[in-house]
């Protein structure tokens, strides 16, 4: 005996089906959107409150820059201004990799594009300063010759 199959049943549960999936993709989506303005503020507070550390409070972040590179998905930048020069520089956090995993490293660079590696936020202390007097790292090379070309 074959069994027949109902088009009306079959697309009922299909529309219901598109329609479940249709609002948990627009929900994801609005979450991401609204939560976009609070991960940059956050960040920028981060890379200011670590800069301030290393500088004695002479930095301010203001707005964050659009990148248009491939590498936007991993790094951000914001303009910066340095109280103690009055000089305006960008602020570039990016992930690094390095021995110990990637991190995120923080870097300057002036209105010459003359790029100095500041430090990892997420070390503080010797460690910190061990790591980042580490000459001989290729990687932070790397990204400093990069970072003019991610930025402009």
């Amino acid at each position: 005996m074959k069994q027949q199959i109902s088009y009306k049943n079959f697309f009922i549960k299909y529309g219901t089906f598109m329609s479940v999936l249709l609002v948990l993709f627009f929900l994801m989506i609005y979450s991401i959107v609204v939560s976009r303005k609070s991960w940059s503020k956050n960040l920028c507070y981060t890379i200011e409150r670590f800069l301030n550390e290393k500088d004695s409070n002479s930095w301010v972040l203001s707005s964050q820059l659009h990148i248009k590179n491939p590498f936007v998905m991993n790094a951000a930048a914001f303009d910066a201004r340095n109280n103690k020069d009055g000089e305006m520089y960008k602020a570039v956090i990016l992930r690094v990799q390095t021995f110990y995993g990637p991190m995120a490293g923080v870097f300057i660079v002036d209105k010459n594009n003359n790029v100095e590696f500041v430090g990892y936020p997420s070390l503080h202390g010797v460690i910190s300063e061990q790591i980042k007097i580490d000459n001989s790292n290729k990687r932070i090379d790397y990204w400093k010759n990069k970072i003019p070309e991610i930025i402009k």
